[in-house]
């Protein structure tokens, strides 16, 4: 349990020591905006997860993560935070690994 805290907790230093190395701004988040092509916003973060879209597709139904592509989806990883099934930690792993950089405008 504590290897896995402790790795949790290196990627989440990783994610503050690195996410503001790049700036980028919403004009270049929307042209990322398909299934091929997937950058989303959450709290200021700009991540990659074209990659993840086809593990999270086959595991919720009730959210198409897809319409956020391009876009801020701050609103819908919140809800999914306080709803009666949260985001796993691999979830919170895995959005250290698609850190592109932060938003600037």
């Amino acid at each position: 349990m504590k290897v896995g805290l402790a790795l949790f907790m290196s990627f989440m230093w990783w994610n503050l020591a690195f996410s503001k190395s790049r700036m980028i701004t919403m004009d270049e988040v929307r042209k990322h905006h398909t299934a091929q092509d997937c950058w989303m916003v959450i709290d200021g973060k700009v991540y990659d997860l074209t990659g993840v879209l086809s593990e999270h597709r086959p595991k919720c139904e009730e959210i198409d993560l897809t319409s956020y592509c391009g876009k801020d989806a701050a609103q819908v990883w919140h809800d999914k935070e306080k709803s009666s099934k949260p985001h796993k930690k691999k979830s919170h792993l895995l959005m250290s690994k698609e850190l592109l950089g932060t938003i600037l405008d």
